[in-house]
């Protein structure tokens, strides 16, 4: 499993590949905060925001924004659920938030 998917395989380059739907929980494997945004004038209000690693249950290692939940109270192994952000109407974004 990968994430973005791809057209073939990166390890063994087979094209034999096939898509499947994550159950999206998983645990923070790595995160950081980001203070100082740039440009600036575009992410001012955006900051403080996380940006992290997260291990999927599923077995793949995604990115994404950790929302609804201050960076100090974000740890390593915390458990976080897959939602996603329509940013326009053919774009969505990958965020995470406290598991339930």
């Amino acid at each position: 499993m990968r994430f973005p998917p791809g057209p073939v395989c990166p390890k063994c380059r087979s094209a034999n590949t096939e898509i499947f739907v994550s159950e999206g929980h998983g645990n923070v494997y790595s995160w950081i905060v980001v203070r100082h945004p740039i440009p600036a004038e575009v992410y001012a209000s955006e900051v403080p925001y996380v940006v992290a690693l997260i291990d999927l249950d599923d077995g793949t290692r995604m990115p994404g924004n950790i929302i609804d939940c201050e960076p100090e109270a974000i740890s390593g192994g915390m458990r976080v659920e897959l939602l996603f952000k329509d940013v326009t109407d053919d774009v969505s974004l990958p965020q995470f938030r406290p598991a339930l």
